[in-house]
């Protein structure tokens, strides 16, 4: 956990409870490292900042205290053993490029593969693509993550949705791809959500607009602040969300009619095109009066 802000001799106050993990210090300056316990389980960790260091009060952004919720899962089944990962034979290209010219980094058994978008990135181990195979795989925003009432949703969604795709050797999209372990997929934290790092969580958006909880990491760097998730299969719609339902969206108020309302004498109001003929027709009527004594006045000045 970092905090760069802050000098080297600042010592914040760490608990777990009774959990028994351990507080130690990281291969770097201003941060801690916690091991939790090997025991299954949930617990939480609080940091504090000793008082008359924070003052809250003068920076929005600054944090006197934070709240880390751990879960610590059960012990992996042995993997069974599967065999070494390997390439196909032939030359590997370098990227795969597709029908609208997008290019892919190419993911192969034998070293996995990298992408480093504008900003995401995804990484893969060794023997995630299936044996003697190859696959491209990029990332494209595809707009903003927005889920307001959604009800049947139980995260709230921030920053942007992010397409995963993938093509095969030949350049063509891949509908459904399968592979042997979750690539890495990291995104930036969105600013809307930095107050809730605790509850957040990467989610996959479903082609029945449902969302699935991805396995989610937090990684922090000198530059930003990522949320890091687990995805198993391809193409995939990713995005970062907080914990809770989103807010419902406002009732529409229906514009009233008023062509039909009856005023207080009773009878029917007339229309707008009603209207407007009864004046086309006074028009009429005044232009062609002032027509006809503009003709008798022609008439009287003509009498000898």
């Amino acid at each position: 956990i970092l905090d760069n802000s802050l000098g080297e001799a600042h010592v914040f106050e760490w608990d777990d409870g009774d959990a028994g993990g351990i507080f130690g210090a990281a291969d770097r300056s201003n941060a801690i490292l916690y091991t939790a316990p090997s025991i299954p389980g949930s617990l939480t960790v609080t940091v504090n900042s000793p008082a008359g260091v924070c003052h809250p009060g003068d920076d929005a952004d600054e944090r006197c205290a934070a709240k880390f919720n751990i879960t610590v899962l059960r012990p992996s089944l042995v993997p069974e053993d599967r065999p070494a990962p390997m390439n196909p034979q032939g030359e590997i290209p370098s990227v795969l490029v597709d029908a609208e010219g997008s290019q892919y980094e190419v993911f192969t058994p034998e070293e996995g593969g990298a992408f480093d978008g504008e900003d995401v990135s995804i990484s893969a181990d060794p023997g995630v693509v299936p044996n003697l195979e190859i696959v491209g795989v990029r990332a494209d925003a595809a707009g903003p993550a927005a889920n307001a009432g959604a009800s049947h949703h139980r995260f709230t969604l921030g920053g942007r949705w992010h397409e995963v795709l993938a093509i095969d050797a030949d350049g063509d999209p891949v509908s459904d791809y399968q592979l042997e372990a979750p690539l890495r997929v990291s995104v930036p934290l969105p600013p809307e959500l930095r107050s809730s790092i605790s509850n957040i969580a990467m989610v996959a958006l479903n082609p029945d607009d449902s969302l699935t909880v991805l396995g989610t990491s937090v990684r922090y760097s000198d530059a930003a602040i990522s949320v890091c998730g687990g995805v198993g299969r391809l193409p995939a719609d990713v995005a970062v969300g907080r914990r809770g339902s989103p807010d419902l969206l406002p009732t529409p108020v229906a514009e009233t009619d008023t062509t039909d309302e009856l005023p207080d004498t009773g009878g029917r109001r007339p229309s707008i095109s009603v209207l407007l003929a009864l004046a086309i027709a006074g028009t009429a009527i005044v232009l062609l009066a002032r027509s006809l004594v503009t003709r008798r006045r022609e008439d009287q000045i003509r009498v000898p």
